[in-house]
């Protein structure tokens, strides 16, 4: 923390930490931990080392389409929010590991929570991915986040900028005049839907530019026939995830939050396919959360009351406040993937035990759930596993609420999930994106071709149609500047 003199440091990272602690969402990178010693900050985030978007650059266009719609998913989120992030770029999307398709968005430290009807009126941000009423800084909204998206659309499909230049002056100026080409080989065999995605977002009139919600009905970002951007889930996966839903109704209160606490520390390979379920099953409104009508929709395969699915619902409803969250559903399944391991079982135990004394108290949990929870509700919590009658959970309590039961219980759980299930689904689907056997992305022989924007006169369906005097490949060659840039860890 060597800059932690710095003013302006300070309150960039005391920004990110407030922000992301409100942030819950499967493409958005967790803050785990925050702590403060001896005037310093430590900031704990999800661990994502899959490289930032230039370490697997050339995409193909399935695999641009994958890349947006999930940025779209997570700002439509964050939107909602009253949230905007204001520096999207290649550098602040990160793969969550070497073997994962999916994406989280990074560095909080200059976006910016506003109130209804607030206008902004700071310049910041990455010049090349920068939203023109942004530069003009007399005002601008969430809309911004949107025309990043754009850019990094077109950087998806091309490897090239749509605005580029020697200075921040040339490419600002380019970025007002709006004007951008579609020229190089790889245009050639990219779709005119994907053009068309984004020239709609590349939009200058903020009032014709649509937001993260209405681009999310484009066709480009409907990656599927079914509407969707993942597998179909098969009859086993689904029945084992539903088993555990089950199971989970029926937990204390204490091993609920042990459990929020275990996949919320959980990382992306001890997620696995409970991501995309999250995503493309129970959130169909990819608004980040599940309500009772998403919740039963998912579920209506199997032959639950309606008083059934909604006490299913409620219990998986830990904070109880009418809708499931990204992590609140991770709780519920992430025993779908066996049983929890004694060491990550510890460690949520000395997450809640925060003062580090041994035992988890009415003081440790008003302290994790928040100063509101009134203290019957705590003392219910402790009363329900205390078996010593000292009003405090030891570790050997604790681990008592995994009796070694597990898989018996698992195993008639799912006897009568499967006698439930009424609807015998195909799995049978497109994958998720091409992958090679080590799960990266692979490549279609022509998008491996090296891209020379001057080797074509034509150009192509963009909305540049005047000549322009930059030399061949000048976007091309800009876009290599920024990568090199990112590869070598440079401030931009």
């Amino acid at each position: 923390m060597d800059r932690v003199s710095d003013p302006i440091f300070i309150k960039e990272l005391q920004n990110e930490i407030s922000i992301l602690k409100t942030l819950d969402h499967p493409n958005i990178c967790k803050a785990i931990e925050t702590y403060e010693y001896q005037k310093k900050l430590y900031l704990v985030l999800e661990l994502c080392s899959g490289g930032d978007l230039y370490s697997r650059d050339p995409y193909t266009e399935y695999q641009a389409k994958y890349i947006t719609r999930s940025l779209l998913d997570a700002c439509a989120y964050m939107h909602r929010k009253n949230i905007t992030h204001r520096d999207l770029k290649y550098e602040n999307i990160m793969f969550a590991s070497p073997t994962s398709p999916n994406v989280k968005i990074i560095d909080f430290g200059l976006s910016k929570k506003y109130g209804k009807n607030e206008v902004l009126n700071q310049t910041v941000g990455t010049v090349y991915t920068m939203a023109p009423e942004v530069i003009k800084g007399d005002g601008y909204t969430q809309q911004c986040d949107v025309w990043s998206i754009g850019v990094l659309g077109f950087m998806l499909c091309s490897s090239s900028l749509p605005y580029f230049g020697k200075s921040r002056q040339v490419v600002a100026k380019r970025i007002m005049n709006g004007k951008f080409r579609f020229k190089g080989r790889r245009w050639k065999e990219i779709s005119n839907e994907a053009k068309d995605f984004c020239e709609t977002l590349l939009v200058q009139n903020v009032d014709d530019r649509p937001d993260c919600v209405e681009s999310l009905t484009h066709k480009c970002s409907v990656v599927h026939r079914d509407g969707t951007t993942g597998q179909v889930v098969s009859n086993v996966v689904m029945d084992r995830v539903q088993a555990t839903i089950q199971m989970f109704s029926g937990y204390t209160k204490l091993k609920k939050i042990a459990l929020y606490v275990i996949a919320h520390k959980s990382t992306v390979d001890e997620i696995g396919f409970l991501q995309q379920l999250f995503q493309n099953r129970f959130d169909v409104e990819s608004d980040g959360i599940i309500t009772i009508d998403e919740f039963k929709d998912a579920l209506k395969v199997y032959s639950y009351t309606d008083d059934e699915l909604c006490t299913m619902f409620n219990a998986v409803d830990i904070d109880g406040c009418t809708s499931i969250s990204y992590s609140e559903f991770l709780a519920a399944t992430i025993e779908a993937h066996g049983t929890i391991e004694e060491d990550r079982i510890a460690e949520a135990f000395d997450r809640l035990d925060n003062d580090d004394d041994g035992y988890i108290t009415v003081k440790n949990l008003k302290s994790f759930l928040g100063q509101d929870i009134s203290l019957d509700f705590i003392d219910g919590i402790i009363d329900e596993v205390d078996v010593t009658n000292d009003h405090r959970v030891d570790y050997d309590e604790f681990l008592g609420l995994w009796d070694g039961s597990f898989d018996e219980e698992f195993e008639r759980t799912l006897s009568i999930v499967k006698e439930k299930r009424l609807v015998k689904e195909s799995s049978a689907d497109l994958p998720l994106c091409d992958e090679g056997e080590h799960g990266e992305f692979l490549l279609n022989d022509e998008d491996k071709e090296d891209d020379n924007d001057g080797d074509d006169n034509n150009d192509g369906d963009g909305r540049l149609q005047e000549s322009d005097p930059l030399p061949p490949g000048a976007s091309k060659y800009y876009f290599e500047q920024e990568k090199e840039k990112s590869m070598r860890g440079a401030w931009i």
